[in-house]
């Protein structure tokens, strides 16, 4: 799965290298393994050479060095990395209700609970609603 992710970046990385759109080249000068952590926020210099695919219209993206980056940019970026953060936190909701139906029932698991019950439960209280914090 990672080694797929990764190719399908390499490709977003060549094709935003290639400027496809025809659109002035922005190039990074520093390129950061796709291990390890970020660099420390306090470490500005570092910070602002890094490379940031950015996503453009279409299934476009292009690879801009922080210091570079525009609003319209950031703004991209950040739409970008809440897609997979939203779906993450909806798969933490649904665990957070499905832990409080077993208790309130008192079961060891949501096998245990009749279908029509939890159908019911779900309708009056649904698994969006529940906090996770």
């Amino acid at each position: 799965m990672r080694a797929t992710i990764r190719a399908s970046v390499r490709e977003a990385e060549e094709a935003a290298w290639a400027s496809p759109s025809g659109r002035p080249h922005r190039s990074a000068t520093s390129i950061r393994a796709s291990t390890g952590a970020l660099p420390a926020l306090d470490n500005l210099d570092m910070l602002l050479s890094l490379p940031v695919l950015v996503p453009r219209a279409g299934s476009e993206t292009q690879t801009v060095r922080w210091r570079e980056m525009t609003i319209e940019d950031h703004e991209a970026r950040i739409g970008m990395l809440r897609r997979p953060m939203g779906a993450t936190l909806d798969a933490m909701k649904r665990h957070q209700w499905s832990i409080q139906e077993i208790r309130r029932y008192g079961v060891s698991c949501l096998g245990e609970i009749d279908a029509a019950v939890l159908k019911d439960d779900m309708a009056k209280h649904p698994w969006k609603d529940v906090s996770i914090l």
